[in-house]
């Protein structure tokens, strides 16, 4: 009897009706074509005519390949319930959906590439229907990411910067633009410190001050950023200590070589020796006590020794030329500038935060432009969860696909499983409980039904693997059709 070796064995049951008529060679070509399967791989696969009262199942048994036929003139075969999908009443389901996520804003594909490439495998998908499904996916992983900007709020320095997205606007507004249609949007990112490793990234139609000031309401600490003015009201309250960026006021003094040389390489060098004591921590792993008491015995020195040529020479060069702006820039940030030395988890610059800004400068230069204020959000969200996995080494694709499954049906009160670094123990920990060692070839499989590298179905029922693999002439058996009693095992 079949239903006597059934534990463990997966179960393939043919939604439409096939011919009869076919035998060994027939049946085991559509479970290659159609399912893609292996007919020698252990699983049971089950096959019915156009009235339903005749079933077929092909099973190889470790005896051999057989093929089992019965009569019923009651047929009772139900389908299984469809598992919730991510967007209800829609065909993607989450591994698709992550994929066109990852594709799009991961690895910058503009969806009608996207929509070419899916063409060339014969799969028919349009760029709106994408554009639409990445529109419901934003909306599902809202609570998400309100979690993650929750936790980074959280940190004791908060790293943001913000750049321009191109957003086309409302239709009746195109006709008053000249040229290039699109208005500019902005995308802000906000990072967290090591203790809340997460990258959030929030979209405005402006870059008025409202964006970063609603965004970071209630925060307290530090925030460290470049020298916008709408940041100002954020550091007026007190709770929020400004913490400027010394490869911005480099970068003025770099670009002033032009015009002066010799005052540009001074300065360089000064802040030079400032970086150098900062790669010397980095490189001896120093913690934050150690580092805080390194920079206060070298780095307030040159600090020191950088005022005094700033007074000085500030009173000499040219009024409006670039070496009196960049000078101008460092004064006016000097008290900010400083800052960096009165804690060891403090960084030198603001490098991190325009780091996170490079996907969204390679990616409006692929896909030029977002639909309307509601995509880019969109996109900001979704970027949101890509940057945080891949913060912690994560592949966001299977990330994605994993939290897309779930989410939907997970209460709030249980998101935290899918922060990413919660997310990737919880991963690792089931890759160790799930591993098992194949018998003929000594690996790990984290599939507990087969290793796609030993054809030996043994490997199902966890016994010793004879370590050959017969062909499938030689595993058919003299007596091939056994009428079988009882109920269908499926």
């Amino acid at each position: 009897m079949i239903a006597a070796n059934l534990e463990g064995v997966a179960v393939w049951v043919a939604t439409t009706p096939i011919d009869m008529r076919k035998s060994f060679d027939g049946l085991a070509e559509v479970v290659q074509s159609f399912l893609g399967r292996d007919p020698l791989s252990g699983s049971l696969f089950v096959f019915r005519n156009k009235g339903g009262h005749l079933l077929k199942i092909m099973w190889w048994d470790r005896d051999g390949l057989a093929i089992y036929y019965k009569k019923s003139y009651n047929p009772n075969i139900a389908a299984a319930n469809k598992p919730p999908q991510p967007i209800d009443k829609r065909l993607p389901g989450p591994s698709l959906l992550a994929y066109v996520i990852t594709s799009k804003l991961g690895d910058h594909l503009p969806l009608y590439r996207l929509e070419n490439i899916f063409a060339r495998q014969g799969v028919q998908v349009a760029r709106s229907t994408m554009c639409a499904w990445m529109l419901a996916a934003g909306e599902l992983i809202k609570p998400l990411v309100a979690l993650l900007a929750a936790r980074v709020k959280k940190s004791r320095v908060v790293h943001t910067d913000d750049t321009t997205v191109p957003v086309l606007p409302a239709a009746e507004d195109r006709t008053r633009r000249k040229g290039n249609p699109c208005k500019k949007g902005r995308i802000w990112t906000y990072l967290g410190d090591e203790a809340n490793p997460y990258t959030v990234y929030d979209y405005t139609s402006n870059r008025k001050r409202d964006g970063p000031v609603i965004w970071l309401a209630g925060y307290r600490g530090y925030l460290q950023a470049d020298a916008y003015g709408g940041y100002d009201g954020i550091y007026s309250g007190g709770s929020v200590i400004e913490v400027a960026c010394w490869a911005h006021a480099r970068r003025k003094f770099y670009d002033a070589q032009d015009s002066d040389a010799k005052h540009a390489a001074q300065m360089l060098t000064l802040i030079g020796e400032l970086y150098a004591i900062e790669r010397e921590a980095k490189e001896q792993s120093l913690d934050e006590a150690a580092l805080f008491a390194l920079r206060h015995e070298r780095s307030v020195p040159v600090l020191a020794r950088i005022k005094s040529w700033l007074d000085t020479e500030g009173e000499i060069v040219l009024p409006r030329s670039p070496m009196a702006a960049a000078i101008t820039y460092a004064q006016n940030q000097w008290a900010a500038l400083n800052v960096y030395v009165t804690q060891g988890f403090l960084n030198i610059d603001n490098n991190a935060s325009e780091r996170a800004m490079k996907r969204v400068a390679i990616g409006r230069k692929n896909w030029l432009f977002a639909g309307h204020d509601t995509a880019a959000a969109n996109h900001a969200r979704l970027w949101s969860l890509i940057a945080s996995a891949e913060r912690h080494g994560l592949d966001p694709q299977r990330y994605l696909t994993s939290a897309l499954a779930k989410i939907g049906q997970t209460p709030t009160a249980e998101l935290y499983q899918f922060l990413p670094d919660v997310w990737n123990r919880e991963d690792a920990a089931s890759e160790m409980v799930s591993a098992r060692e194949c018998k003929c070839t000594g690996r790990l499989s984290r599939n507990l039904r087969h290793n796609p590298s030993c054809r030996c179905p043994s490997f199902l029922h966890g016994t010793n693997c004879p370590g050959t693999t017969p062909s499938l002439e030689t595993r058919e058996r003299e007596v091939v059709h056994k009428p079988f009693e009882g109920q269908i095992p499926v």
